[in-house]
């Protein structure tokens, strides 16, 4: 009875120490900051950083395009945020922060990825402070943008 009740204790730390360590290099870099907000001329835009990383105002703008967003709004990203003030998250993957995110916005996707940016399927370096403005004429045609995690066509 006593070495039934030492294997249970042995096993109930070793997982809670397992648990523990694997939850703890999941979170370390923490996840992305996106804001959501517009110019003072109406145009939306969002606002990308990460401390860890060392990103900080990274700036993509949509010129031509109209939002309902009329004060700022930071979005951390963690699984299970995929409401967003304008655009749809198509793909998150927060298994090892700061993981993936995917987002149509206007019909354009962004992709956050921690080593690089992808824009409209075009790779873009992560610059501190980089401002990128996409013109409604690069939207990628609608037969080649992602559909979102659990739609069929």
């Amino acid at each position: 009875m006593i070495r039934l009740f030492v294997g249970f204790i042995l096993c109930l730390f070793s997982y809670v120490t397992f648990y523990g360590g694997c939850e703890l290099y999941r979170r370390q870099h923490g996840p992305w900051e996106v804001t959501f907000r517009r110019d003072t001329d109406g145009t939306p835009l969002l606002s990308i950083s990460h401390r860890k990383l060392g990103l900080t105002n990274v700036t993509v703008r949509f010129p031509g395009e109209k939002t309902t967003v009329t004060e700022e709004l930071r979005v951390y990203t963690l699984p299970n945020t995929n409401s967003t003030p304008f655009g749809v998250t198509i793909f998150q993957d927060g298994t090892i922060l700061p993981g993936t995110i995917t987002y149509d916005c206007f019909g354009h996707e962004i992709e956050l990825l921690p080593r690089t940016m992808i824009v409209n399927r075009q790779e873009v370096p992560w610059v501190s402070g980089t401002n990128l403005v996409l013109q409604p004429s690069a939207k990628l045609p609608p037969d080649q943008r992602k559909p979102p995690q659990g739609y069929k066509r």
